[in-house]
This record gives C-alpha cells, sequence and structure tokens, in this order.
C-alpha cells in the first residue's frame, strides 16, 4: 500500500463517526455507533434467496463494523512496521560495515530496501 493510499484511508478514518460500531442486535443488518445509525446493510434483491440475503447482509454488517476500528489499527501497524525497516536500512549493522549479522546482515537490508522501495508503487 502507497503513502497515497494511507493517506486517503486516515482522512476517511478521521471523517467518519467516532468508533466503535457494531451490528445492531435487534435490528436486521444495521450498524450503530454509540450516537447514531452508520449503515443499513439490509437491503433485498429479487433475484437472491431472502435467506442468502439475510445471512449475506448481517456478514456485511459484521464487516463493517469490524473495519472502523480495524482500519486505524491496520495503519498504525503499517506506520511501525515501515520505521522498521527503515530503521534496519539505516542501521550499519545490517548494511555490513559491522559484522553482527554476519554474512545475513547486508541481505536483512536489501530486503528491507526493497519493500520500502515497493512501498511508494
Amino acid at each position: 500500500m502507497n503513502e497515497q493510499r494511507r493517506k486517503e484511508l486516515r482522512r476517511l478514518c478521521e471523517g467518519a463517526t467516532p468508533g466503535p460500531w457494531v451490528r445492531h442486535a435487534r435490528a436486521f443488518a444495521c450498524v450503530d455507533s454509540e450516537r447514531r445509525v452508520i449503515a443499513n446493510a439490509g437491503a433485498y434483491s429479487s433475484n437472491v434467496d431472502p435467506e442468502e440475503a439475510i445471512e449475506a447482509n448481517e456478514n456485511n454488517a459484521d464487516f463493517i463494523a469490524a473495519a472502523r476500528s480495524a482500519v486505524p489499527d491496520l495503519l498504525e501497524e503499517n506506520d511501525r512496521l515501515l520505521e522498521a525497516l527503515r530503521e534496519i536500512v539505516a542501521d550499519d549493522e545490517y548494511t555490513g560495515t559491522r559484522t553482527g549479522h554476519g554474512d545475513r546482515g547486508p541481505a536483512y537490508a536489501d530486503t528491507a530496501r526493497a519493500a520500502l522501495e515497493t512501498d511508494h508503487e
């Protein structure tokens, strides 16, 4: 995931109603926060079996509710891992000027560098 995508997801998270969100226990496929109804994932279609639609809509509501907390957590974890990669690339122990990791140090740094380059695609 590139930086632009992470920024867009953060913008969306910051603009959304604060969490946590939950699927309302008594309303069909509704997602609520403490303040309001967030979404109703309960649309029907005439070409879908109603029982299948109910299960799918409830699963969709569960996913929507979970995403409100999961997306910010995943972005934080992504930032933490990117920082760890940057530290490996910057650490001369891994780049080969010191011998703490033997021959593997430069390979670790190369792997971290490649991951950081992929991040910008």
